[in-house]
């Protein structure tokens, strides 16, 4: 878009026909560019004559236009949304900016591609504009690739998970045909998943990280479980959904939460994924339960600062 704006200014350009013919470039193309110009107040467009602002030239002209661009970007509900999510949520990144996106723009329909390609050029605006040094670089890393969406969707609940960490306190490997821990096939994929254990030959040993949690006093656990569930993006998005929808209960905004494939599963499967991913929030604090079916989203960037019902 800024190309653009300078090859208007230096060839003093002022309809859309001379720019299409002049550049070679289909009106469609123009139009797109020319909307977001004028979104952004460089130009006024009306009835195909094309005026540059003076902000615009001036800021060009003393090599400003990035300040310009970034004072009409503070406008913007997408990059107000963007700033407290950071403010919130350290760990924000690409995957949490494609949701604030569908959350801003609910009228909507497009494919997954489609809001990838939506996000990834509102990152490189808030990239060009100097946001980069005011967001966790993580959001301006290389898009992930689908394989590697991770997300948590616990098979146990954390007291059940707590069983088999208390039983690694006397021993070094855990079969799976070992039946008085209960259901190992639910357990042990969810303990992988959180980097606790991990596969030798056909037993599951301790990772370093596992043997810490097993020495470590119970508020470094509830840390370290913290941390590394809120890295799963299904995670954040369901706290965002308890966050901007009071009138709902923490179940239904699960059930909202939860991508197009999965609502397939049966209200008992829904019923039983939800049992478990509160388990794990209420254990690590992210969430407080006000009652049976109502949870409060803690954030403790300031201690009990900012908390919204469900």
């Amino acid at each position: 878009m800024i190309k653009w704006l300078k090859i208007i200014i230096d060839k003093k350009y002022k309809q859309i026909d001379e720019i299409s013919v002049g550049e070679n470039v289909s009106k469609k193309t123009l139009f797109n560019k020319l909307r977001d110009m004028q979104i952004l107040n460089l130009i006024d467009y009306e009835n195909g004559v094309i005026k540059i602002s003076i902000g615009a030239k001036n800021a060009l002209l003393a090599n400003k236009l990035q300040d310009l661009l970034k004072t009409q970007l503070f406008k913007n509900q997408l990059l107000i949304d963007t700033l407290n999510e950071s403010a919130n949520n350290p760990n924000i990144d690409y995957n949490d900016v494609i949701q604030l996106l569908k959350l801003n723009f609910p009228f909507i329909e497009a494919t997954s591609k489609t809001w990838e390609v939506y996000t990834k050029n509102f990152i490189k605006w808030l990239k060009f504009c100097g946001f980069d040094q005011e967001l966790p670089s993580r959001l301006f890393d290389k898009a992930p690739t689908r394989e590697s969406k991770n997300e948590f969707y616990p098979l146990t609940s954390i007291q059940k998970a707590k069983t088999v960490l208390a039983y690694f306190e006397g021993n070094d490997n855990l079969s799976k045909s070992n039946r008085d821990l209960g259901n190992l096939e639910k357990i042990i994929p969810d303990l992988l998943k959180l980097q606790v254990i991990q596969k030798k030959n056909k037993d599951y040993i301790l990772t370093d990280i596992g043997r810490k949690l097993v020495d470590s006093p119970e508020n470094i656990r509830i840390q370290h479980f913290k941390s590394i569930i809120l890295e799963f993006p299904n995670i954040r998005h369901f706290l965002r959904l308890i966050r901007v929808n009071q009138s709902l209960t923490s179940k239904e905004i699960f059930r909202k939460s939860i991508k197009e494939f999965q609502k397939c599963w049966s209200d008992e499967s829904i019923k039983w994924y939800y049992k478990n991913i509160k388990s794990w929030l209420l254990y690590t604090g992210l969430v407080l339960e006000e009652s049976y079916d109502k949870l409060i989203e803690l954030y403790s960037k300031k201690g009990l600062d900012r908390f919204m019902l469900s």
